[in-house]
């Protein structure tokens, strides 16, 4: 009997072990982004083996497959846009790194990951609402081979915040050229 709950024992640790998320590298924590495709390479190599969420879950079927995308956007664009779109790019890595360290579902994953786009894309060195109609002519395209994301309730209400804050940031622009006080 001491023989089978030493086997059962065994057995047990060994599922555990095989079983245990991967640790965070330290190089997942803290990245820079540059204009190449291996900054996006975080969300396969850092994100991807943490949360497990599959080819299509966020981490590859969204973060990888839009950063790529974006990627072969950045030299086209001007230099405001180059700073939004490579701060952003950072800001979105950033955002979900501080949550390899805690065990989340894949939809708490994606959840999470959408809830950071707004302020990624609206509070950095430059806004997504600064920038020019030619820059955003160089984004459209990205949309182009998967128009159905945009028309998901998680695109829509981030679409949603991100019109509201470039509405207030319009405003306070206002405001400031024209002494305005009580605007906004």
């Amino acid at each position: 009997m001491a023989r089978i709950f030493s086997i059962l024992a065994v057995l047990f640790a060994f599922a555990a072990l095989s079983t245990a998320a991967p640790t965070t590298s330290p190089a997942c924590i803290v990245q820079t982004p540059s204009v190449n495709q291996s900054t996006c390479n975080w969300y396969t190599d850092c994100a991807e083996p943490i949360f497990q969420c599959g080819s299509k879950g966020y981490p590859v079927g969204y973060g990888y497959f839009y950063c790529s995308k974006f990627a072969e956007v950045v030299p086209k664009m001007s230099e405001k846009g180059q700073t939004w779109l490579l701060g952003v790019m950072q800001c979105l890595q950033s955002a979900l790194s501080l949550k390899l360290t805690t065990p989340l579902s894949c939809p708490s994953v994606r959840s999470y990951a959408f809830g950071t786009h707004p302020t990624c894309y609206t509070s950095g060195q430059v806004s997504f609402c600064e920038l020019g109609v030619p820059d955003l002519l160089h984004l459209a395209p990205v949309f182009q081979e998967r128009p159905w994301d945009l028309i998901t309730i998680e695109s829509q209400k981030q679409i949603a915040t991100v019109l509201g804050t470039c509405g207030k940031q319009f405003a306070e622009k206002i405001k400031g050229i024209f002494h305005l006080p009580h605007l906004a």
